[in-house]
C-alpha cells in the first residue's frame, strides 16, 4: 500500500513513514512530540502520522502520553539486558 503525503508528488509507503518516525526520536531522543508537529516535520496528514505513531507504541518503540490531538509522544529507549 502507498499512501500520497502532504508533499505533492510524493508517494510513500507505511513502512517508510515509521522509519522517518523512528530516525526522527533517535535523533532526537529527549523530543516530546504531538501527532501534528509530527505530520509538520516528516510531511505525511496527521491521519497518516497518528496512525503510524499508534503502530510504533503497540510495538514498545514509543510511549505515549495523554489522549487526543494534545497527547504527547516519546521515543522508548531500548532495553538491553546484558550479562557477563
Amino acid at each position: 500500500m502507498r499512501l500520497q503525503t502532504g508533499r505533492p508528488g510524493l508517494m510513500r509507503t507505511p513502512e517508510s513513514i515509521s522509519l522517518d518516525v523512528v530516525l526522527f526520536f533517535q535523533q532526537n531522543p529527549s523530543a516530546r512530540e504531538t501527532v501534528q508537529s509530527i505530520s509538520l516535520r516528516i510531511g505525511p496528514s496527521p491521519e497518516v502520522v497518528e496512525h503510524t505513531l499508534e503502530r510504533l507504541v503497540e510495538q514498545s518503540i514509543l510511549t505515549r502520553r495523554g489522549t487526543g490531538q494534545t497527547a504527547l509522544y516519546c521515543y522508548q529507549r531500548p532495553y538491553l539486558n546484558v550479562t557477563a
